[in-house]
């Protein structure tokens, strides 16, 4: 899947990368369009900055399809004693993995944004699908975002250049 990061800042608005992750997120539960990883951040004018990451229950879900996916391999080759090892060895698994792609992120750019961000602004960073890169950036730009972007490879731990 081609990818691109895509940063949008919002200055003056706490609210707007959230409003738009809940966006995201509904298109995407809708299956419309495809996120590679999302973290909205909001800098309130008189608080700490708060995080969202679109896929913050991949913990749980990575856990629970790693423990189906552990049982049924378990029993299909050593019955019920090896299917429940395997069912809590695939469920630590899954959610170790789960861990490590939650929300794609690099924690090194979020804190980058997030420590350069003015209060009372927000900022979306998004790796998105190619195929809706020019429509997302189109909504962004009309919503007032400032915003950069830049094809990346999911193997990349962080974008080339934050310009575009």
């Amino acid at each position: 899947m081609a990818v691109e990061l895509i940063i949008a800042t919002f200055e003056g608005s706490e609210n707007e990368a959230g409003e738009f992750m809940g966006r995201l997120r509904e298109l995407e539960n809708q299956n419309e369009i495809t996120v590679a990883g999302a973290t909205a951040i909001s800098r309130p004018v008189d608080g700490e900055a708060q995080l969202e990451h679109l896929h913050e229950k991949g913990k749980k879900r990575g856990g629970t399809y790693g423990a189906l996916t552990g049982a049924l391999a378990g029993l299909l080759v050593g019955g019920p004693i090896v299917g429940a090892i395997g069912a809590v060895a695939g469920g630590v698994g899954g959610s170790a993995i789960s861990d490590i792609t939650d929300h794609g992120i690099p924690e090194s750019l979020v804190d980058d944004i997030r420590d350069g961000l003015n209060p009372g602004s927000s900022a979306l960073l998004v790796y998105l699908d190619q195929q809706w890169t020019a429509m997302a950036i189109s909504r962004l730009n009309e919503a007032g975002a400032t915003v950069t972007h830049e094809p990346v490879s999911l193997k990349q731990t962080e974008p080339r250049s934050a310009s575009g």
